[in-house]
């Protein structure tokens, strides 16, 4: 999508109730009815919802069509395609979806992972203007979580997962801004091409798909009845996505089919939401799946023998 206009960006913000205007008000003393100097609310003007109380009268709310402005700009040095927007809370946290192009190519069975990336704002202090990697497979339509390893490496050094753009900026900055943050996002993705197309080709068995439910999922000793059914349906999704592989689309017996298998599960076994797109871009799933990624790959390494293996190994040389 080139040369996407200024017009064409109200008009998408419209459609996904993200053409309001976020206002800054004194806030009023209780007992004196009087106007505080220090404490201010933030609020959405359209809908009078309050976003945050307690804020500074120097916080500074970034309106949607400022934040999402660097879209435009975007679309000036890339073809991209606006995939989705969102809020959640009412406004207090938004987001917008680009597809990059390019789509990764896993394993040799037409697997593919789309370079998807956010801009992620908050009216709430919660969190600044930033672009995050979140990659979509087409498969099982799913996001998939980056590595939260690899992005604690990348963010000590220097290349965060969470790239900022100045919008205090003039617009030729800004452009060059953008072109250096594409060539840092064309390297991340280059690096989880590299990593997803590495658990491709890992072999695993029966063994290894226990040891990661396990890990992921451990059942307490106490659980109540209600947590046991909780945990044998989650386990029961777990190894039917697993043998399905996407339909048989996929390998069944690799590590990639396994990672799948459970971040699906934790994505897909749950009510549709904007609380859930949002913490499956985000918050808690994202992690979740992101953690699933770190476990599978230790799990399936070639210097780990899953726990069972050992068992009998002990058993054998004792």
């Amino acid at each position: 999508m080139k040369n996407f206009t200024q017009d064409q960006l109200e008009n998408i913000l419209a459609t996904y109730d993200l053409n309001y205007n976020v206002g800054l008000t004194p806030c009023i003393n209780p007992f004196t009815m009087e106007q505080e100097t220090s404490d201010f609310v933030v609020y959405r003007e359209d809908t009078k919802q309050i976003f945050k109380h307690g804020v500074s009268k120097s916080f500074t709310p970034i309106q949607n069509i400022e934040a999402f402005s660097c879209i435009t700009d975007l679309a000036n040095v890339q073809d991209i395609e606006v995939v989705k927007m969102g809020h959640q809370h009412g406004g207090a946290g938004v987001y917008a979806q680009i597809n990059l192009g390019g789509d990764i190519q896993i394993g040799n069975r037409g697997d593919k992972v789309s370079r998807y990336i956010s801009f992620v704002n908050s009216h709430d202090g919660s969190r600044a203007m930033n672009i995050i990697l979140t990659p979509y497979r087409y498969f099982c339509a799913n996001q998939i979580a980056k590595s939260i390893r690899y992005a604690n490496e990348e963010t000590a050094n220097g290349r965060a997962k969470l790239i900022s753009i100045r919008h205090t900026t003039s617009a030729k900055l800004r452009l060059e801004e953008l072109v250096e943050t594409l060539h840092i996002v064309d390297g991340q993705f280059e690096t989880s091409a590299q990593h997803y197309n590495k658990l491709a080709q890992i072999k695993v068995n029966e063994e290894y798909v226990k040891e990661v439910i396990n890990k992921l999922f451990p059942l307490d000793g106490d659980a109540g009845k209600r947590s046991k059914t909780i945990w044998t349906n989650t386990v029961n999704a777990v190894k039917e996505r697993y043998y399905s592989a996407d339909g048989g689309r996929g390998q069944v017996n690799t590590a990639w089919n396994l990672y799948n298998a459970v971040q699906g599960t934790i994505q897909h076994d749950s009510k549709n939401t904007a609380a859930k797109e949002w913490s499956t871009l985000f918050g808690s799933i994202a992690d979740k799946s992101a953690k699933a990624l770190d476990i599978v790959t230790d799990i399936c390494s070639s210097e780990h023998i899953p726990n069972s293996v050992m068992s009998e190994i002990d058993m054998l040389i004792a």
